[in-house]
């Protein structure tokens, strides 16, 4: 009889409305390794989030194998899943967009979890102190904005530049193309007496993962050779 019920819960044949009250989820085995993976993800994510980080080319191949596999493999588990619980979905709308957005929300969370979060963190537990030099430039969209809104009414509000991820004093670099975030964000007395290039030393950690930003030093003296700006 329990053999009988088994396989009743398996067939794909759609179920009459009046007996989905009946139906029950069946929580496939070993759900608990999933939840380790997804909750791992998710811290790194919050690491990664906290931190500014640029991975090394190396470490962004590395990154991206494995998360392919943990991408099929996950994919398949929920696929397994859907499949002891075939029953519960009548709706082919609903059906078509699990199969399409499952795949692509597990690929990118798993993305920014083991390329930064994952990379940065060993960063941080091998990475020795180094430093790089690049010519930052004044995002254009920022720096428009900036002169109408604030520098000609003197404002500075602490809300719009303290903010890593939503400021509106961004500086953008070759060496931080891959970083995230792609910019870096300095107080806004900075950035209304900054020209629109300028020189930096970026100091932080690094290691074969990649390099952890921690600060940046203007450096003055190769600023005023840079080419003169319009």
């Amino acid at each position: 009889m329990a053999k009988k019920v088994k396989i009743e819960a398996r067939d794909l044949r759609a179920v009459k409305p009046q007996n989905l009250a009946a139906l029950k989820f069946t929580p496939p085995p070993y759900r608990w390794v999933l939840g380790v993976v997804i909750v791992t993800e998710t811290l790194l994510i919050f690491w990664a989030l906290a931190h500014q980080f640029i991975p090394s080319p190396r470490w962004q191949n590395i990154a991206f194998y494995i998360n392919i596999v943990l991408c099929v493999l996950c994919t398949a588990y929920f696929a397994y899943s859907f499949w002891l619980n075939a029953p519960l979905y009548q709706s082919k709308i609903k059906i078509v967009l699990i199969a399409i957005f499952t795949p692509v929300l597990i690929y990118f969370w798993g993305y920014i979890a083991i390329k930064y979060g994952a990379g940065d963190l060993i960063t941080h537990k091998e990475g020795k102190p180094a430093m790089m030099e690049d010519i930052f430039k004044k995002n254009a969209d920022d720096d428009e904005r900036f002169k109408k809104e604030y520098l000609a009414k003197g404002e500075y509000e602490k809300r719009y530049f303290d903010n890593r991820k939503g400021c509106i004093t961004r500086l953008n670099g070759y060496t931080i193309k891959d970083a995230l975030p792609v910019h870096f964000c300095v107080s806004g007395q900075d950035f209304a007496i900054l020209p629109k290039h300028v020189a930096v030393k970026i100091h932080g950690l690094q290691s074969d993962a990649g390099f952890d930003i921690e600060r940046i030093e203007y450096d003055w003296l190769k600023t005023s050779f840079l080419p003169a700006e319009d």
